[in-house]
């Protein structure tokens, strides 16, 4: 394995990062709210937009999409039955399912420490890595792409490592996967032909502030093929995280929340409070904006906190949901925005914050132009994380709490 080598930026690499941070924190920055909304919920990064009237489209949700599009079974990997014919259709804990340019669907094991691969009848066809801390091994892992080539590309995140198989399975190679900071885990990544994106823990005070609770500017590079930084974007604001008693940390409850996706063509940042993406080129240029101004909702805490509650639960069990739902401070509004992915059309897919009465949810398909495509509703205990080639694919979770992979096809219908 070769030695980690800190990146050093040039005076070039770091002029870039300094001219265009501005530039990108306006991906994140949101008009300022209302003077009795609390802290948390106000943004203190507005006075950093510029203006972008030229670039930005409104979307008028009041119209309703041109299409409604259907979710349809085709395939279930990791059933109880299957199971029972196959153990190794039995899943620990599901972090990433996939579909590839190929037909074949990945399905990251965070459990497991392993990455699956089925063809398109839910065939296994192949196993990548497993626990450990050599070559072909991993320690944290939790997504699968195809960056190129037909490789799988998988990053030990805990370690910086990409790890590259063959479309056989087979271990071909690893290296560095620098990002902003060298010595930092990322955040997440997502890859796109030969460009790495990762978006990094941030650095500096993690104080409350006006931007949120524990939510800091968390930096975002490009690297190329071999791991090292090719372009450096700037900083965003990352998600609010929630400071539990042992001082680590978690997702907020309703917290802000940031989206990323790339494609070959740009990358897309969406923020959560309301409803807004920005594209960026590779070398940092903003591109376009869109954003709309949806009717806002009030949480009924209460109600969410009871939709969260397992069915059965222990004294230990309750203890630690109370400490993680109870004794939270809850915003007054419930976020407009939960998840973002880009198809293999540009089209972006929205995932709108579910009610807590909610057993579906809703997402839409926006183009790049503003335009309302499509409303989508995901079937019920489905976590949507892929959608290409007119299919969706996602994570199943059962009444008992067991997990499969799920794939969908994509049926567009007429207008609503």
């Amino acid at each position: 394995m070769r030695s980690p080598v800190p990146y050093h930026h040039d005076r070039e690499d770091s002029m870039r990062g300094t001219m265009l941070r501005p530039t990108i924190l306006i991906a994140v920055a949101l008009a300022g709210c209302a003077a009795d909304d609390p802290p948390f919920a106000r943004d203190g990064l507005a006075q950093l937009i510029p203006d972008t009237s030229h670039r930005t489209a409104e979307i008028d949700l009041s119209a309703g999409p041109q299409e409604t599009w259907v979710l349809d079974h085709l395939l279930t990997v990791g059933t109880s039955e299957e199971s029972q014919r196959a153990s190794t259709a039995r899943f620990e804990r599901i972090a990433d399912v996939q579909l590839f340019a190929d037909g074949r669907i990945g399905v990251v094991d965070a459990g497991a420490l392993q990455v699956s691969v089925y063809d398109d009848r839910g065939v296994l066809s192949a196993v990548l890595g497993r626990s450990g801390d050599g070559p072909g091994e991993f320690s944290l892992l939790s997504r699968v792409r195809q960056c190129g080539q037909g490789e799988f590309n998988i990053v030990d995140d805990a370690k910086m490592l990409m790890k590259v198989f063959g479309a056989d399975g087979s271990f071909r190679t690893e290296h560095r996967l620098f990002g902003y900071n060298p010595n930092q885990p990322p955040w997440t990544w997502d890859c796109a032909g030969s460009q790495v994106l990762t978006m990094q823990w941030g650095d500096g005070d993690p104080r409350v502030g006006d931007i949120g609770r524990f939510r800091m500017q968390v930096p975002l590079a490009l690297s190329g093929p071999d791991g090292r930084v090719s372009t450096v974007l700037g900083s965003i604001l990352g998600p609010e995280r929630y400071r539990f008693q042992n001082r680590g940390t978690g997702p907020a409850p309703l917290g802000a929340v940031t989206g990323l996706a790339m494609d070959e063509e740009a990358v897309y940042v969406a923020e959560g409070p309301l409803l807004r993406i920005d594209a960026f080129s590779f070398d940092g240029r903003h591109l376009w904006t869109i954003q709309a101004t949806p009717e806002r909702r009030r949480v009924d805490q209460e109600a969410y906190i009871e939709s969260q509650k397992p069915t059965r639960m222990g004294a230990n069990e309750e203890r630690a949901f109370n400490a993680r739902w109870r004794d939270w401070d809850f915003p007054e509004y419930l976020p407009e925005f939960r998840g973002l992915l880009v198809d293999d059309d540009g089209l972006l897919w929205v995932e709108r914050f579910p009610e807590p009465e909610d057993s579906t949810t809703m997402w839409r398909v926006f183009g790049s132009d503003g335009s309302w495509r499509a409303s989508v509703e995901v079937p019920e205990n489905v976590e949507l994380k892929d959608v290409t080639l007119g299919k969706a694919a996602g994570v199943l979770v059962d009444e008992l709490g067991v997990q499969s992979a799920i794939v969908l096809e994509i049926r567009r219908e007429g207008g609503l």
